[in-house]
């Protein structure tokens, strides 16, 4: 199996990897939005269980989205807890000043459930969509900007590289934890403040090592011609097929029933 981070493109035939990037990216982002307004354990679940079928579509598989979650779990965990005492309703337990109650659960519950989704959906875009392909739908999907003269190509390209850096540093993040430890760093035990400290020595080699990949990438860009400033070709076409707008049917009815799930119209 491939070890393959969030945001790295998974090589796989599937009918996700075939659709149009600029589909993917637009229904990726409306779906994000939905994740949010989840209301109701109805909702939820048919949410849930669409992603879960989006993702047996892309042949990628389960343990690679289980794997890459381990990233932004502290994440969830940090904002489900905060969540749990800044709500009003029935009290289930106090200490002092500290109260937890039912509604701040439920809210904890929905907030988890939510980041999940979107680190989920998130995830299949990134997996299912080649660098290229990613490039060149967003700056398709953001050519109307280019009215209010925004350089759509440095923008895309931006965007893309910053996407394409996170599994980057995290491979680097993690020869560097190995290579401390070898030389008896403790960073996985003692106490916080020790593990503040033994951090340091992760951290700013990190830094330096992101530092010249990203000069490094400077220099293959200008060694090859590359601008921004000209009319690029591009060897593949983005152009809607059969599958694509099949998917487009799809994803509208999806979405009309999750809102008649979800909000009980």
């Amino acid at each position: 199996m491939q070890d393959v981070f969030f945001g790295q493109y998974y090589l796989t035939d599937s009918i996700i990897h075939r659709l149009d990037a600029r589909l993917k990216i637009a229904l990726t982002l409306i779906f994000a939005v939905l994740s949010f307004l989840i209301e109701n354990y109805a909702g939820a679940m048919y949410f849930f269980i669409f992603v879960f079928f989006i993702i047996m579509l892309s042949k990628v598989p389960f343990k690679i989205y289980f794997k890459s979650i381990k990233m932004v779990l502290l994440i969830i965990l940090f904002t489900s807890i905060m969540n749990l005492f800044y709500s009003d309703g029935p009290i289930i337990f106090a200490i002092g000043s500290i109260r937890i109650t039912q509604t701040g659960m439920e809210n904890s519950a929905f907030i988890a459930l939510r980041l999940l989704l979107l680190f989920f959906v998130s995830s299949i875009l990134t997996y299912t969509t080649s660098p290229s392909e990613f490039t060149h739908g967003i700056e398709s999907l953001l050519r109307p900007l280019s009215v209010f003269k925004v350089n759509i190509s440095n923008l895309s390209m931006m965007i893309t590289l910053a996407l394409r850096f996170v599994p980057i540093l995290l491979n680097e993040a993690n020869k560097i934890s190995a290579a401390q430890k070898a030389r008896g760093a403790q960073i996985d035990s003692g106490n916080l403040k020790k593990r503040v400290e033994a951090l340091g020595g992760v951290i700013i080699p990190l830094f330096l090592v992101s530092f010249k990949k990203a000069n490094d990438l400077a220099v293959a860009m200008e060694s090859r011609c590359y601008s921004c400033e000209r009319n690029r070709t591009k060897m593949k076409i983005l152009k809607f097929k059969k599958i694509d707008y099949s998917a487009l049917l799809f994803s509208l009815a999806v979405i009309v029933a999750f809102l008649i799930f979800n909000f009980q119209i």
